[in-house]
């Protein structure tokens, strides 16, 4: 389950597992030393932003973590 937060500047993305939904993460997008990064509420690097798969790939590890499944909806 994700909600975009466009109100936020730069603006972020709210990812939250769908079972349950008061533990997830905000993930952003910011500028690394030469490329534009994904990175979590934690300030965990998520991946590049050329490779979202890696970022979410890494964002589900992150929740893992935390005892949360996360899947696609």
């Amino acid at each position: 389950m994700s909600a975009p937060r466009y109100s936020n500047s730069p603006p972020e993305l709210l990812v939250r597992a769908s079972l349950t939904s008061s533990i997830g993460d905000t993930v952003s997008v910011v500028r690394g030393e030469r490329l534009w990064w994904y990175r979590s509420s934690t300030g965990a690097w998520l991946g590049p932003c050329y490779a979202p798969s890696r970022a979410a790939e890494t964002l589900g590890e992150l929740l893992r973590s935390w005892g949360i499944r996360p899947g696609i909806e």
